[in-house]
């Protein structure tokens, strides 16, 4: 029986791009319009897209999800479509964290799972919060298995 040890999804934080188009796109409509002398319905084409860019993060959030079992490191995608990557526990080769700079500063970064004997490379967690204490919660879990 399968056993859950860790399940998480991507913090919000992790979509700042969403964020960041979604100012830029603001702030672009608003001086051009306002350099133009543009009527206010302008905005009004533009705010659905900047909305969208502050929504859609909370969907796409809950549409992640991390999971590492007593036998596998899976990682799913479940929206209007469905994508699941899963590793055997057993075959973990290497956990490799990845961290640039903005992830650095929002204290987020990436997981990744590299196996050996398998078609696929490797499953990653992504956004995810202390990247290195989940690393190396897992790391001794795979040692253990």
């Amino acid at each position: 029986m399968e056993k859950t040890i860790w399940e998480g999804s991507p913090e919000l934080a992790a979509f700042y791009g969403f964020y960041v188009a979604g100012v830029l796109a603001l702030a672009l409509t608003a001086t051009v319009a306002l350099t133009l002398g543009l009527p206010l319905w302008v905005f009004g084409l533009v705010l659905p897209f900047c909305s969208a860019m502050f929504i859609l993060p909370l969907f796409f959030q809950r549409a992640w999800r991390f999971v590492v079992t007593s036998s596998v490191v899976r990682s799913e995608f479940s929206f209007f479509v469905r994508h699941r990557s899963e590793a055997p526990l057993r075959k973990v080769t290497d956990i490799v964290v990845n961290q640039n700079f903005i992830d650095r500063l929002l204290h987020i970064g990436e997981v990744r799972f590299d196996t050996a004997g398998t078609l696929f490379l490797g499953v990653s967690f992504w956004g995810v919060k202390d990247p290195l204490g989940v690393a190396e919660k897992i790391r001794n879990i795979v040692l253990r298995a």
